[in-house]
């Protein structure tokens, strides 16, 4: 009978039970008053599965999707072939199609043992997020006002367009921080204004310059009307202009192909460089690649996968010449 009672007693002590249900979870306005929180009660079998089941429901409020991105601090580097001296920007916000929320707390988890089930609550302190995204909004617009300026000035347009994307894509971000910086402080619409004003501006500013970007295309030495096509196509879509008689820039493209026979199949390894030049005949970008090789039972078809796989290169990754997440 003693081991039974000091059995019972050491569950009583040792499970996760609580014996009332607290505050938070029977009256979640007393505890986190929604004037000054954001909260969402997650359920789940452990206590991981019931925080990640309260963010699912938090990140509702805010219209994302749930996944969770941890800061990501990426580098933009504006070298000093951009512009006249090098400098360095950091983008400090995560470049994602989710939307960010900050701040988010947990309160200790409470075990049901009738459901077998634990409840936590997720809460965001509205005036401890309002502080953190009006820092990363601050950083960020001052990041896209100095990009602002160094386009302003460059003379040469696709440096500017380069400079001109990349303020883009953080304001597209910052866009974002500001809408779930007016969710979690409503007051705070007025204040960003202002920045909303030249957010909205920055693509109109860059489709401005690309339209300003005249080009034609031309082959060095081997010419491929695929290849020379799939450039234009790729540049036209992107907003710049093909004109072959009143251009700015010409793209050269140069392809070399090394050829290998044997008695039952051929090769082609072929090279593609790119370079984009303008009047003055100064190389402003360039693109280049070395492709595996490319078999088939003849040369003719050989050629034929190679130009396939060239122009499927083009289209995935030319632009990257002009991008700061992958410039050549």
């Amino acid at each position: 009978m003693k081991e039974k009672i000091l059995y019972l007693f050491l569950i009583c002590i040792l499970s996760p039970v609580s014996a009332k249900a607290p505050v938070w979870l029977t009256d979640t306005e007393k505890a986190y008053s929604q004037k000054n929180y954001i909260t969402a009660v997650g359920e789940g079998e452990n206590r991981h599965e019931a925080e990640t089941d309260a963010v699912n429901y938090i990140s509702l409020y805010f219209q994302t999707k749930t996944d969770i991105h941890c800061e990501a601090v990426r580098e933009y580097n504006e070298t000093a072939a951009i512009f006249a001296k090098s400098q360095s920007l950091t983008e400090h916000s995560v470049i994602s199609s989710d939307a960010e929320f900050f701040c988010i707390h947990f309160t200790d988890p409470y075990f049901d043992e009738r459901e077998k089930k634990f409840t936590v609550l997720a809460y965001i302190d509205r005036a401890e997020a309002a502080a953190v995204y009006g820092v990363k909004i601050d950083e960020n617009m001052n990041d896209i006002h100095t990009i602002l300026s160094c386009a302003e000035k460059q003379p040469e347009i696709l440096y500017a367009a380069v400079a001109y994307k990349n303020a883009e894509i953080i304001a597209a971000v910052t866009g974002e921080l500001i809408h779930n910086a007016v969710l979690v402080n409503p007051s705070s619409r007025e204040k960003y204004l202002t920045d909303e004003k030249l957010l909205s501006s920055v693509p109109s500013l860059l489709d401005a310059e690309k339209n300003a970007m005249t080009f034609c295309v031309k082959s060095v030495s081997y010419d491929d009307r695929q290849i020379t096509d799939t450039i234009s196509s790729v540049l036209e879509k992107d907003g710049f202009s093909n004109s072959p008689d009143k251009y700015i820039y010409i793209v050269f493209y140069d392809l070399v192909f090394r050829e290998e026979k044997h008695d039952t199949a051929a090769f082609v390894y072929p090279t593609l460089k790119i370079s984009i030049q303008n009047k003055q005949k100064k190389v402003i970008e360039s693109y280049s690649k070395v492709y595996e090789k490319c078999g088939h039972l003849n040369l003719e078809g050989a050629y034929t996968r190679a130009v396939m796989k060239i122009t499927d290169d083009i289209n995935k990754n030319f632009l990257s010449i002009y991008r700061s997440d992958g410039r050549n």
